[in-house]
């Protein structure tokens, strides 16, 4: 019964395609070892390569350290590589005056990430059950949240970038080569089926006895008020509450596809120095897609809405309604939005300073390193190969391949500047690099991170990790080759 609705989940939402390769979450708990069976038992049909990780929050002492060895043990039996990250997420919680169980989420969730990067996994799959989907709810309608949270988890979501501080490897940002998505193929499975599939396949499992106190807020919804709920008010309240949610995401995406139409007709581009939206043009719109117009501007300014809740977005529309020209907001991770004349801007208070020094010289051929950064800059000249034309087209992030004979010596590296250009591989024509940053999608914050390599004469010839110049790419007439690596 379990894995015949797993399956129906994953066929509903195309979950899987042929060849992924999975960063499977797991606890040891009930939940993600049921998951774990289940996409073994899927394995073949839909070729899937698993790959297990475990995280030690180091919140249970020994209790924790009997999990991970459990998970291990287990992925020994099932022949799946497992990898175990041990994190004092009580110490770290307490250092960042943040709850235990925040801290652990924002934990875990850069652990699968990172995991997923260095194993070039394009799924992360996460144990929830509907049971959890109710939980959040409940939860979310506590503390206070709009449609987005009251419509919980999603069963397929592409993932955010975690916040740099929980990460271990400074470079594994530049490592990922596709987007990675989170899946969850239990949303839509009780907990009750997962325990009667565990018992009937004598499936062993550990138990979290922290889940059994109601010492955090999500246990004292589970063990205490749910039940409350249900006994006095609304015996069907777990299909009432799951059934909203199904609207509210519906709805959801609805005002997200019109936000995504309306959003280009109100940004003038013109503006690159800020995320500017047409005032008047806003103010003849409905106040509720105001909400989601507003999300898309912080979120391209910050590349995440983090640390933004109902009442900053309120304070905006607030500004929208009554303001003047010169009226502003100084909001979480330095945005500042401001009207300016007929626009709404939306801007870093203190812009990032510049981390490479400019016109830095590359040794060709020869190796560059700049310690301080962790950068290094490989350059070779090799004579032209009939495959060397293919190769430039597998657009390597941390390759290129450019006809040597056409550049013009010494290179160096530097960060964008505005006005910059450059003709993106694969076009007929000249692109600004702030255009092509944006059709990248590359968050405002994240610009001046990204190096350039340029020629004496000022033209880019690689936007590093992202597309090299159409003018000097490889072609059949190349007679040298210069090959860059960039680590």
């Amino acid at each position: 019964m379990l894995l015949s609705n797993v399956a129906k989940t994953i066929a509903k939402y195309q979950l899987f395609q042929s060849g992924d390769k999975v960063v499977i979450g797991v606890s040891g708990g009930p939940d993600s070892i049921a998951l774990l069976y289940c996409l073994n038992e899927l394995r073949e049909e839909y070729q899937l390569k698993l790959i297990i990780a475990h995280l030690n929050h180091q919140i249970r002492g020994k209790e924790a350290d009997a999990d991970a060895r459990f998970v291990q043990s287990l992925a020994k039996k099932l022949q799946f590589p497992c990898f175990v990250k041990s994190v004092n997420v009580p110490a770290l919680a307490k250092k960042e005056k943040k709850s235990l169980e925040e801290t652990a989420r924002q934990i875990r969730y850069a652990f699968l990430w990172e995991l997923a990067v260095k194993k070039q996994a394009n799924k992360i799959a996460l144990g929830h059950t509907a049971d959890d989907q109710i939980e959040t709810i409940v939860m979310w309608f506590l503390r206070g949240s709009g449609p987005e949270g009251l419509s919980g988890m999603p069963v397929v979501r592409q993932s955010e970038v975690p916040s740099t501080q929980y990460q271990t490897e400074r470079s594994v940002r530049c490592k990922c080569k596709h987007p990675i998505y989170i899946i969850r193929p239990l949303l839509e499975t009780s907990r009750k089926e997962i325990l009667e599939y565990l018992n009937q396949h004598k499936i062993s499992f550990r138990q979290d006895t922290t889940n059994l106190k109601p010492i955090y807020l999500r246990n004292r919804i589970r063990l205490k008020l749910l039940p409350l709920l249900e006994k006095e008010y609304n015996p069907n309240l777990r299909e009432t509450l799951l059934r909203t949610a199904t609207i509210l995401r519906d709805e959801q995406d609805y005002f997200n596809s019109a936000a995504n139409m309306l959003f280009p007709c109100l940004w003038n581009r013109e503006r690159t120095d800020c995320i500017a939206l047409n005032i008047t043009e806003l103010r003849r719109l409905d106040k509720a897609i105001h909400r989601h117009l507003v999300r898309q501007a912080i979120e391209r300014v910050l590349g995440s809405l983090s640390g933004f809740g109902f009442e900053h977005i309120e304070a905006i529309l607030e500004l929208v309604k009554s303001g003047g020209d010169g009226l502003m907001l100084h909001l979480p991770h330095q945005l500042t939005v401001r009207i300016e004349q007929d626009h709404l801007c939306f801007y870093l208070e203190h812009p990032i300073k510049k981390t490479i020094q400019p016109n830095k010289l590359i040794a060709v051929p020869g190796t560059t390193q700049i310690e301080t950064l962790g950068i290094k800059i490989k350059t070779e000249l090799r004579t032209a190969s009939p495959s060397a034309s293919a190769k430039i087209r597998l657009n390597q992030n941390d390759i290129a391949l450019l006809d040597a004979d056409r550049i013009q010596f010494p290179l160096t590296l530097r960060t964008w500047q505005p006005g910059d250009i450059f003709f993106p591989l694969g076009m007929t024509g000249k692109k600004k690099l702030h255009d092509f940053f944006i059709d990248e999608k590359v968050p405002r914050t994240q610009r001046d991170k990204i190096p350039l390599i340029v020629a004496k004469n000022g033209d880019i010839l690689w936007v590093v990790g992202k597309r090299i110049n159409e003018k000097y790419k490889v072609t059949s007439g190349t007679k040298r080759i210069l090959r860059i690596t960039f680590t």
